[in-house]
């Protein structure tokens, strides 16, 4: 096989582990820490960081 058929081959596979490794941008900011509204699942009364109203 000529030289440059390695090349191409060798090529080939980094594109598509480029591919791979770009369609997981950004994801840790994604599934990072969800924000959640304002009050969702506290007790009455009480804001999400423990204070008091």
């Amino acid at each position: 096989m000529p030289v440059i058929a390695y090349f191409l081959i060798a090529f080939a596979v980094f594109l598509v582990l480029l591919a791979i490794t770009w369609s997981f941008r950004n994801t840790a900011a994604k599934v990072g820490s969800p924000r959640r509204a304002p009050g969702a699942g506290t007790a009455r009364g009480h804001d999400t960081d423990g204070h008091q109203h």
